[in-house]
């Protein structure tokens, strides 16, 4: 399927063996701790993209220098 509007997709160009979902619109708090192995790498572009994603759909304000 394609991403919803809510979504950004990773892929193997990030290092995952498929593609999949980055849901922008809900944010889970977990322990760094549980984390054992590192699956891939977010290139930078991706992670800007992921963070305009999450302050679209969250509606957080920017706040400009």
């Amino acid at each position: 399927r394609g991403a919803k509007s809510t979504e950004e997709v990773l892929d193997e160009a990030d290092g995952l063996d498929w593609k999949t979902m980055v849901r922008c619109d809900k944010i889970h708090l977990l322990p760094k701790a549980r984390f054992d192995d590192k699956k891939g790498s977010v290139t930078e572009g991706r992670r800007y993209l992921i963070a305009r994603k999450m302050v679209e759909v969250l509606r957080l304000p920017i706040h400009r220098r």
